[in-house]
């Protein structure tokens, strides 16, 4: 029978994968660290260890010395050393040797043996003649042509590891977690409610997110215990309250009080309940597609879509305001504005918002994954920035802080489109208003002046479980009715749209593309055809082409999938 020489078992995935257990020498190791160091300990952190160590074993035994591989050939004696290269290394001493009890197999012995680290004793064959698959094979000793260090086998199986370390540890009393921060529940000072009660008062003082050690600072809590422990037993304790708020990242918490975050923050505001975003893959004809990169809507942005990089040397990034976010104090995060502030795990960021023409300050928040922000309504108000207004902010030196900022130009009155509910039904009024700002015609929306009433009519189309293109064919003539050829902008329906039905450009240019009932004239305006609504066109070439129009003014224009690569 030929031996093999066999590749060491921690550089194989089955091992890790397949045979890895966590045994009571990993979690006694474990527990050493963190009570040496005092220091609460990241999963990977200890992940990595537990793998060294059982790396470093496996070494070690293969290592020339007293200790031998077992071998159910092999005989052994009282006091022998062992090691067991098929039960992950583990090593013994041979305490008992009887003679075995099987006619099948002839003569042979039995081993017991008193493995190391583990209670009783566990029996093995010995002078055991019959083929045996342990007995075929020779340890590699040294190290081996492209053996794996314990971080590259990190990087392939650590995932295992980790899982099988979690639920160890999870089922064992002394430890506690926090955020993936493992700590020994023994070295825990107590955290009592009167404690939690004097946090709240600190943090509500305070009036902005503070972390465990800021608070720290004016509670006398357990003194005489290790730093990190006093920060580990806060955070703890705070997490488990309702009445905090982590609106840090998991490894650097920051604690606010639900009870003062804006409603805005706790839930996205109605008007800005999302109905039709972008999902790739819709047609619509080139200039429409450019008039949706100058509105830049944020539900417009694909997933891995590229777009122009934010250049830090500018420090500054411009919205296009529309009338959900004018009328919910709050404001678009584009990827060019979310690159003004800091990334992260983070689901709220409480940042500061400076003006920059009067130096005024006070609090907003962000919330990149809901793609908003809050905290200038008042501004808005106060500076009577209409929607259709181009704001921009700035960094500043501090990530947390941006300045905000409409450009300033001599007071222009305008004949502005105002929304406004008649019979149930959005309608527009044209009136006079006059603004300082920087602003785009077609985009422009007055403030209305009764919105309780558009947001009954918004409710009531959700009620209805309207389609775009119905709400379409609702909003269309009322802005047609305003001038005398019945023309409409893009901007202008993408913008009247928006005020009862919260939808990117590219869907409602892509419904404009695809039904018959509509057609470009030229200049980013369409017009509107009451007989041809039931006509759709299923093609780009017929919705190039448009073949049921009757304008003699049509202009046929490319159409464009959005988000392919050109």
């Amino acid at each position: 029978m030929v031996a093999v020489r066999r590749t060491a078992q921690t550089q194989t995935e089955a091992y890790w994968r397949r045979d890895f257990k966590v045994r009571p020498e990993d979690i006694e190791a474990v527990y050493d660290r963190i009570l040496e160091d005092g220091q609460p300990r990241t999963l990977d952190e200890l992940a990595r260890e537990v793998m060294e160590r059982h790396c470093r074993r496996e070494a070690e035994a293969r290592e020339p010395g007293e200790a031998v591989p077992y071998r159910p050939r092999e005989h052994y004696s009282v006091g022998q050393q062992l090691y067991f290269p098929h039960l992950g290394y583990l090593s013994g001493q041979v305490v008992g040797v009887r003679p075995g009890q099987n006619p099948r197999y002839g003569d042979f012995t039995v081993i017991s043996v008193a493995i190391e680290g583990q209670e009783g004793v566990r029996e093995f064959a010995a002078d055991f003649a019959p083929p045996h698959i342990l007995n075929e094979y020779e340890e590699a000793t040294g190290p081996q042509d492209g053996q794996l260090s314990p971080e590259e086998l990190y990087e392939r199986y650590g995932d295992a590891v980790r899982n099988a370390l979690r639920e160890a540890l999870e089922q064992n009393s002394e430890f506690v977690s926090q955020d993936e921060q493992w700590f020994l529940r023994g070295l825990l000072p107590e955290v009592h409610v009167g404690y939690l009660n004097l946090a709240e008062a600190v943090i509500d003082v305070a009036g902005h997110p503070l972390s465990a050690e800021e608070i720290l600072q004016q509670l006398d809590l357990a003194p005489e215990a290790r730093p990190q422990a006093r920060v580990f037993a806060l955070n703890l304790a705070l997490e488990g309250d309702d009445r905090f708020d982590n609106v840090g990242t998991p490894g650097q918490p920051r604690w606010f009080l639900y009870n003062l975050e804006p409603q805005a923050v706790a839930a996205r505001p109605e008007v800005l309940y999302v109905q039709s975003p972008a999902r790739g893959g819709e047609w619509l004809h080139r200039e429409s597609l450019e008039i949706a990169q100058e509105i830049g809507d944020e539900l417009d942005e694909l997933p891995g879509e590229q777009v122009p990089v934010f250049s830090p040397e500018t420090g500054r990034a411009s919205v296009v305001l529309n009338f959900p976010h004018r009328q919910a104090g709050t404001f678009p995060l584009t990827r060019e504005m979310l690159a003004l502030f800091p990334s992260g795990e983070y689901t709220r960021i409480p940042i500061h918002i400076v003006d920059s023409r009067t130096d005024s300050r006070w609090m907003g928040w962000v919330l990149p994954e809901e793609r908003y922000g809050w905290g200038l309504g008042e501004w808005y108000r106060r500076e009577e920035i209409p929607a259709g207004a181009t704001v921009d902010f700035l960094m500043t030196r501090d990530p947390y802080t941006v300045a905000v900022q409409c450009d300033v130009r001599s007071r222009r009155s305008e004949w502005v489109r105002v929304p406004h509910v008649e019979n149930a039904r959005l309608t527009f009024e044209i009136r006079k208003r006059a603004y300082t700002c920087r602003y785009d015609r077609n985009l422009l929306l007055g403030e209305p002046l009764e919105p309780e009433r558009l947001d009954e009519v918004r409710r009531q189309y959700r009620r209805e479980n309207q389609s775009l293109f119905q709400v379409l064919l609702r909003v269309f003539p009322e802005l047609a009715k305003l001038g005398s050829q019945g023309l409409v902008h893009a901007k202008a329906l993408y913008a009247a749209v928006n005020v009862v039905w919260r939808s990117g450009a590219v869907p409602i240019f892509a419904e404009l593309a695809r039904h018959a009932c509509f057609d470009p004239v030229g200049d980013g305006n369409w017009v509107f055809d009451e007989s041809l609504t039931d006509v759709v066109y299923s093609t780009p070439e017929e919705m190039e082409a448009r073949p049921r129009s009757r304008r003699v003014d049509l202009i046929r224009d490319r159409v464009l999938c959005y988000g392919s690569r050109p």
